[in-house]
């Protein structure tokens, strides 16, 4: 077990919220927030001290400092795209910043996606261009690419004073999130035949705390299972194991990438629990 005693998780949601009570099972002190009220007590009763912390991207944090009084800090806050726009998760670090460097904290893990990838019809590491101002990456485009989590990711990295390292999650599926129950039925469904880049929920946490366990800052890394079944398969896989009905595809490609994260599994040593996401474990 590494020195550090306390975690502070900056979202307790799919992943923060099973990290936190892991960690807490290995006896570390775990400060977790949430931006509603009712979620502080089942925190505490996990034994994860809670915070109120809201981004809107202004702090609403009355406790902000006790919860940065920390070793490390792991951030998993949604970049809010789809609803906020592109521009909001960049004003929510921004505003972060500031607390983040008069800190004493030394460490921090902070979640991305491969979604910051183009799609390049290819397997992709962590070497691969990423796009530019303009949008293009040596003349392909970026269509898709989440820019929102490009410029947290590279906000982060300007915290020189402190130990960053970047994770870049593939979809998160398993336990309660069962891709196949979302496009039950639906019609002209496009990139079934395109490979997935998944990863479960209980190998994403492990990975995560062998990362701090290991101190295994001042880099970036993906974090997939290593095999790729063609998404329509799991998605009949879902089906058969649910009831689900089969949703119906579209003729013709669709661009896709295929993630590769040999480099973090060679870093830790890890073993995948889930390595086929045609054999995720669901709770039924």
């Amino acid at each position: 077990m590494t020195q550090q005693t306390t975690i502070s998780i900056l979202g307790c949601g799919w992943i923060g919220f099973p990290l936190a009570r892991h960690l807490v099972s290995k006896g570390l002190r775990v400060k977790g927030s949430t931006t509603q009220i009712n979620k502080l007590e089942s925190l505490q009763n996990e034994g994860i001290e809670p915070f109120l912390i809201k981004l809107t991207p202004d702090i609403e944090a009355p406790a902000l400092d006790d919860f940065l009084d920390t070793d490390t800090l792991f951030i998993n806050i949604p970049p809010g795209v789809r609803s906020q726009g592109e521009d909001f998760h960049p004003a929510q670090i921004t505003n972060l910043l500031p607390h983040l460097k008069q800190s004493r904290l030394k460490n921090i893990i902070y979640v991305s996606s491969t979604s910051v990838y183009p799609n390049v019809n290819r397997e992709v590491n962590e070497d691969e261009p990423l796009p530019n101002q303009d949008g293009s990456v040596d003349g392909v485009g970026s269509k898709g690419v989440n820019r929102a989590l490009l410029k947290g990711e590279q906000m982060i990295r300007s915290l020189s004073e402190k130990n960053v390292t970047i994770v870049r999650p593939g979809g998160l599926i398993g336990e309660d999130r069962i891709p196949g129950r979302y496009v039950a039925g639906r019609e002209g469904l496009t990139g079934g035949n395109n490979p997935v880049n998944y990863i479960h929920p209980v190998d994403l946490v492990r990975m995560i705390t062998e990362i701090i366990q290991q101190n295994v800052w001042e880099d970036t890394f993906n974090i997939v299972a290593p095999q790729h079944p063609p998404r329509k398969a799991v998605y009949a896989q879902n089906a058969k194991m649910f009831g689900f009905e089969l949703p119906k595809y579209a003729e013709g490609a669709t661009d896709f990438k295929i993630i590769n994260a040999d480099k973090l599994v060679k870093r830790l040593n890890y073993q995948f629990k889930y390595p086929n996401p045609l054999e995720f474990r669901y709770k039924t």
